[in-house]
């Protein structure tokens, strides 16, 4: 009896113990438990199989989740991600991929392997993110089609011994053509690059240093902070330079939607949803209104326009595509021509201003430049200041955050690796600018006689500040003459210094914002400044 009731206690205690864990399994441990082992497999396949299997593939940069990748952290710090991948392989240089939303992107950071990239239009199309970007601006895809189709004879679009399109090239092609001879050297650049120094010299005189980037002032003295100073009187002299002086007249907050635009461009270039960009959206929106009235305007009222800009409207008109498009067309234009300019002219004089040496070694070179009646000679600055072409070149080097991306049509071997065709490329201008190999121990130190004792690192295939390839960027001439003309008249006109903080303490210099994926030239963290104190020189004619 007393073996059987054992036998029953043991019995009923195991089922009830099979019945317990049986339903502890059945929850959500056990859904747990098989979504870690499907993890895990695809884990080991993703970075250790298939790699192997796959040795000419460019390896992946490790990740957690499937699908998503890099993505936030890309878009949260891009700089970051790319330098883990580096580090990851040891800093080989080799290519290797990165995933965001489930797209592979190769990242090349290698100064022999983006140049031969950059060369290859044929294979890395830069066509395609050209018509991602025009999207991000609000170009439909209707207009897209219209923009990329070549005029045929019947065709609306097609007009014999065409005054604009002689070579009945389609828009796309033809407006970088109408780029290139008004930027390019030449009879036109020369016209936009006087426009844009009178109207710079218009805005550096005592009396007219006004708006909201002055601090304090008095009859002899002025604080001003750099940041909103360059943007103001860098953005009005770049649109008044294309558009004529009308813009202004139709929005009064033109500079600040501008620059908004500007700050979260990054947005636009990698079509992040409009739901998390108001303040972008509603900038975008400000700036489309005043260019749609602006186009509306009869042609004797848009005086002063460049004839890159007309000729680019008149160009659009002709296509047939609406005017809702040539105004967003037409903004992604404007905002290009801005971008990189703004911020640059910032850096520029930050540098100097935190090295009172060599601000007046600046200000002695670029002095010839100036006539006796203190009108600027720009092609003085560009031909006969090597000190100052090296620290523009150097500063370039550091702020410069562009990254350049392609489209691979074809199967393609880079180095020892190879691209598969539909998947995209990055080349990030930091990590080339930045490479040891390169740039040597101080690379991520400010050297402002680095190109003035080697020349040739400013043709280098690790300097990229312009692109490269049929990219290569046009509007390098007119941004050098636009920022060296700006800095060089300040110099002139003013007595100019670090102002002390309320608390008597020195200034920090200003930190780049590497916290969200750059298209350009990167701007300065967020509250962020220069404080500098200004007074009229005391030689200003």
């Amino acid at each position: 009896m007393l073996s059987e009731a054992v036998i029953f206690v043991t019995s009923t205690g195991y089922s009830l113990l099979i019945e317990q864990t049986s339903g502890f399994l059945s929850r959500p441990f056990v859904v747990l438990t098989v979504l870690f082992v499907v993890w895990y497999i695809w884990r080991l396949w993703r970075f250790t199989i298939s790699p192997l299997l796959n040795p000419e593939k460019p390896l992946d940069a490790p990740y957690l989740v499937p699908f998503l990748g890099h993505t936030v952290g890309f878009l949260n710090n891009a700089d970051r991600i790319i330098e883990a991948g580096l580090n990851t392989f040891g800093r080989s240089r080799e290519p290797f991929a990165i995933r965001l939303v489930g797209e592979r992107i190769y990242i090349i950071t290698s100064p022999e392997d983006a140049a031969t990239s950059a060369k290859n239009a044929t294979t890395f199309s830069w066509d395609s993110y050209l018509k991602r970007l025009l999207m991000g601006f609000g170009v439909t895809g209707d207009a897209l089609d219209l923009a990329w189709h070549t005029p045929q004879p019947g065709e609306t679009c097609y007009m014999r011994d065409n005054p604009f399109n002689p070579q009945q090239k389609n828009l796309i092609h033809l407006t970088e053509d109408i780029y290139k001879r008004q930027l390019l050297p030449g009879e036109e650049l020369d016209k936009l690059t006087m426009s844009f120094i009178s109207l710079i010299d218009y805005s550096l005189i005592w009396e007219r240093l006004s708006g909201n980037y002055v601090r304090a002032s008095s009859p002899t003295y002025k604080q001003i902070s750099l940041k909103l100073f360059s943007r103001r009187i860098m953005t009005e002299a770049v649109t008044k330079a294309m558009f004529g002086d009308v813009l202004f007249d139709l929005e009064p907050e033109l500079v600040d939607y501008l620059m908004t635009l500007n700050k979260n461009a990054w947005a636009v270039a990698f079509g992040c949803p409009k739901i998390f960009t108001p303040k972008l959206n509603h900038a975008i929106a400000k700036l489309s209104a005043a260019l749609e009235t602006y186009m509306e305007l009869p042609e004797e009222k848009r005086d002063g326009i460049c004839w890159l800009i007309d000729t680019m409207l008149k160009a659009q008109k002709i296509t047939g595509i609406d005017q809702k498009d040539r105004v967003s067309m037409t903004l992604m234009v404007w905002w290009a021509a801005l971008s990189n300019a703004v911020d640059m002219a910032f850096w520029i004089m930050s540098y100097l201003l935190f090295d009172g040496n060599l601000l007046e070694t600046v200000k002695e070179e670029t002095a010839p430049a100036f006539d006796k009646h203190g009108n600027l000679h720009h092609k003085y600055l560009l031909e006969d200041c090597p000190r100052f072409e090296s620290i523009f070149l150097e500063v370039l080097r550091l702020v410069n955050g562009a990254l350049t991306v392609r489209k691979i049509l074809a199967t393609t071997r880079i180095g020892t690796k190879v691209l598969e065709a539909g998947n995209t490329v990055i080349i990030p201008a930091r990590q080339l600018h930045l490479n040891e190999e390169v740039w040597g121990a101080n690379n991520y130190n400010f050297d402002p006689e680095r190109f003035l004792k080697d020349p040739k690192l400013a043709g280098h295939n690790s300097y990229r500040p312009f692109g490269g390839g049929v990219t290569y960027c046009p509007g390098r001439f007119l941004a050098r003459s636009e920022i060296c003309g700006f800095t060089a008249m300040i110099l002139k006109r003013f007595e100019v210094g670090l102002a002390t903080l309320p608390n008597g303490s020195p200034q920090e210099f200003p930190k780049l914002d590497i916290s969200r994926p750059s298209i350009g030239v990167t701007g300065c963290v967020e509250g962020m400044d220069v404080l500098i104190n200004v007074k009229p020189a005391k030689d200003d004619v």
